[in-house]
């Protein structure tokens, strides 16, 4: 069974696992050991599925979301038909009904449900979640070019989803990286730094370079936004980590007034071997005092 874990829709980081990653024999073991815990988990619901169905009845807000969320991790088809029945309620919450969507995409008989997501996805409430769905479950022949447009209008992160081995996977990757190239450079920095980070996986690195360039030159975001924005910014440079790269990093270290992007900027460069660097600046910071 192929089993499918969906990218959330907002997503603060999107980083790729990596070739050295994904071969260092530590990895591999923690990623048995999580796939371990995963089943183990969903055995353990499987057997409480019956207290699951009571509580749901009962259930309210937050608490009602992690009941839904559970059915979805037991991949129990028995919890099948409680999902499509919260999708139906009219009278439903909306958050409980994007919910019981998403856990859909756990289960095997996607026959019994693909007719209600596509349902679904005639409301505008339910239009990216239920869209989105069905293009996991490759069934996009429709949904697909609504997605592709929706990633136009500033959502690049739709376009593809992270399968049980955390391995990312486009619903049509050339299509996806046409539509990021032409993102690029748009008034929001955010944006910007996302897709420069999903172009360096696709192997775009001279567009993903040029592009979180500008921004760590350029961006006047401040705060919260600052920092995730940096976060995109430091880790594209550090893939990158040729000279011009590393000369971004040090500016970043010397000149951020935030501790946190320092702090990144100074891992990046310790990851690069660049420790005459970092040397470099803390004798500066000494000799400032």
């Amino acid at each position: 069974m192929k089993r499918i874990f969906l990218v959330m829709l907002v997503l603060i980081g999107l980083i790729s696992i990596g070739i050295m990653w994904a071969v260092s024999t530590g990895t591999v073991k923690n990623v048995a050991s999580d796939e371990n815990a995963s089943i183990k988990k969903k055995d353990e619901l499987r057997k409480k599925l019956p207290v699951l169905i009571d509580k749901l009845k009962i259930a309210k807000g937050k608490d009602k979301i992690l009941i839904i969320r559970d059915l979805g991790y037991s991949e129990d088809e028995r919890a099948i038909p409680l999902l499509i029945g919260i999708i139906k309620d009219k009278g439903e919450d909306i958050k409980n009904k994007r919910e019981s969507i998403t856990a859909l995409a756990n289960m095997k008989e996607k026959k019994q449900f693909i007719p209600v997501l596509k349902e679904a996805f005639k409301d505008d409430k339910l239009k990216v979640i239920s869209g989105y769905t069905l293009c996991v479950l490759e069934e996009n022949e429709n949904t697909l070019p609504f997605l592709e447009q929706y990633a136009k209008d500033g959502h690049p992160e739709v376009l593809f989803y992270k399968d049980s081995n955390n391995k990312k996977k486009y619903f049509n990757e050339n299509q996806a990286k046409e539509i990021y190239i032409n993102m690029l450079y748009t008034k929001n920095d955010d944006i910007n730094a996302r897709v420069a980070t999903y172009l360096l996986d696709m192997g775009e690195n001279d567009k993903a370079r040029q592009v979180v360039f500008k921004i760590a030159k350029d961006t006047k975001t401040i705060g919260s936004e600052r920092g995730r924005i940096m976060t995109y910014v430091i880790y594209v440079l550090e893939k990158i980590g040729d000279k011009e790269s590393i000369d971004v990093l040090y500016e970043i270290l010397t000149n951020e007034n935030s501790r946190l992007i320092k702090d990144q900027a100074e891992m990046a460069l310790s990851k690069l071997n660049r420790q005459d660097l970092i040397g470099q600046y803390k004798l500066n910071e000494i000799q400032k005092k």
